[in-house]
């Protein structure tokens, strides 16, 4: 694994370790997948770090396996521990902030798709994302890493995560309930 050569001075980031995370999730999952499907459990699947320029768009990848619809689903998205983006029942609401920048693309979501689009990066954006998506008592997580410029350092967020935060998150989420909601209307493939 000689890739030092690659990275600038600085941060490091090893990205042999996040592929082998991935794997070792798909390994983890693999056993559970025939009863996953008969009890409609589902795990996340993020993919590997994002990368993007000030003014850039991005797509923060994350979608269910096995492939769920998640319609009906609430999906949350955090930037650390603020909630950032709540999708519920067809209704979205957005921090302050983050308006008309941030979107689910709402004809995959029958698919499982559950990434979140954000427009016109910029440097401030740059952290750790985390999508959660919660169907009836199953709430499952994982997080995408966001970063412009030069490479930098990546942590494991949610291993690395206090119990502090962890409720810091859930609130800004009960917070952002209280917004008033945008109403999407989902068109269905065929039409």
């Amino acid at each position: 694994m000689n890739r030092s050569s690659l990275w600038s001075s600085g941060g490091y980031c090893c990205e042999w370790l996040w592929r082998q995370r991935k794997a070792e999730d798909v390994k983890s999952s693999e056993g559970t997948m025939a009863e996953s499907r008969v009890h409609n459990q589902f795990k996340l699947i993020t993919d590997e770090p994002i990368h993007g320029f000030d003014g850039d768009d991005v797509i923060l990848p994350c979608h269910l396996s096995p492939e769920t619809s998640a319609v009906t689903m609430t999906i949350r998205w955090f930037k650390e521990t603020e909630c950032i983006y709540l999708y519920n029942n067809g209704q979205v609401t957005e921090r302050t902030g983050y308006e008309d920048r941030l979107s689910l693309i709402t004809q995959k979501l029958e698919r499982g798709n559950v990434s979140l689009r954000m427009k016109n990066i910029k440097k401030t954006d740059v952290g750790f994302y985390i999508c959660q998506v919660n169907n009836g008592e199953q709430k499952e997580e994982d997080v995408v890493w966001l970063w412009t410029g030069q490479r930098g350092y990546r942590r494991n967020y949610l291993q690395d995560e206090t119990q502090e935060q962890k409720l810091q998150r859930e609130k800004s989420a009960v917070e952002l309930v209280g917004l008033k909601p945008i109403i999407l209307v989902l068109q269905a493939p065929w039409t």
